[in-house]
């Protein structure tokens, strides 16, 4: 895993914290302050990954996200899958909510996972459903991978 896949969580986390100290000294009082992301990047979803004999299972959570959202591609030598998007925020374009925001904290705008297999799938096959705001994909493998290496033992 990559340095900045290791500490994304932990700078996120970070800059909540950095808001939570430093939004009412920042901002006048009544003033809804906005969840950006901490660098112009897309956001990185959270995800499980296990795998069985026969394939490799991926559940995202993506709350919000319509499938319509959603697109993805598998890339170098069928051992990588990519799955982007966007968020936006939901209801009407332009309505304005009656009151004043006091917060923001959901995140829109895109986002961006890049999953590296150690064996290569079969694209044609995979199979996606998105339910209750997780994206659960099953990644076939190909005949392939699935078999066991027999070797030869000398003595």
């Amino acid at each position: 895993m990559s340095l900045m896949r290791r500490l994304f969580p932990e700078m996120r986390q970070l800059q909540r914290e950095m808001e939570g100290i430093f939004s009412p000294v920042l901002r006048p009082m009544g003033r809804a302050r906005a969840a950006t992301p901490l660098f112009d990047e897309p956001f990185l979803p959270v995800a499980d990954i296990h795998e069985t004999k026969d394939k490799f299972v991926i559940q995202t959570e993506l709350p919000g996200v319509s499938k319509d959202e959603i697109a993805m591609e598998v890339t170098d030598n069928n051992q990588t899958i990519v799955i982007r998007g966007e968020t936006k925020p939901k209801g009407k374009e332009g309505e304005q909510k009656e009151g004043t925001p006091w917060s923001r904290e959901r995140m829109f705008g895109s986002f961006l996972r890049s999953f590296s297999l150690p064996s290569a799938i079969k694209p044609e096959s995979i199979e996606a459903s998105l339910k209750d705001g997780v994206l659960h994909l099953e990644l076939p493998k190909t005949e392939q991978q699935r078999e066991q290496l027999q070797v030869n033992w000398k003595e």
